[in-house]
């Protein structure tokens, strides 16, 4: 004996996919506010080490070991919010990713140029900070 399927009505998939994407936007929308805050206070720490410390070169490599140590942790979670799609996130998530990216890459950008004499006279630190910031460029964006 056949069992006879029933499909459901248009509306109804309609509502059921509406639902399901925004169940899924919300969680998106968790992972990025979480890591892109994590990701920033990691950037403002290393910052602030560098620009109080003074020994720049002994700061700048405080700050790489620091970085070293989440780096680890960090990468899947950058890597899972760069593969996000507009469509599962809000678009104030969206907004964040962007801005996030942009203000944690300027941070690092202007500890750059706040050492760029130091750096100019010292080939040690000048390797150490493009080190530090290419690494840190490399995380926000994974692919």
């Amino acid at each position: 004996m056949r069992a006879r399927v029933r499909s459901l009505p248009p509306a109804v998939c309609a509502l059921l996919l509406a639902l399901a994407l925004t169940v899924s936007a919300c969680s998106k929308d968790e992972l990025v506010n979480e890591t892109i805050d994590e990701v920033t206070e990691l950037t403002n720490e290393m910052v602030s080490m560098i620009r109080e410390g003074e020994d720049k070169k002994a700061a700048v490599a405080e700050a790489r070991a620091l970085f070293e140590s989440r780096k680890a942790e960090l990468e899947p979670k950058m890597l899972a919010v760069t593969e996000v799609r507009g469509f599962q996130v809000s678009d104030e998530a969206v907004t964040k990713i962007s801005e996030g990216l942009r203000e944690n890459s300027n941070n690092m950008s202007l500890v750059q140029l706040d050492l760029v004499m130091a750096a100019a006279k010292d080939p040690e630190l000048d390797a150490a900070l493009k080190e530090l910031v290419a690494a840190h460029t490399a995380l926000l964006h994974l692919k």
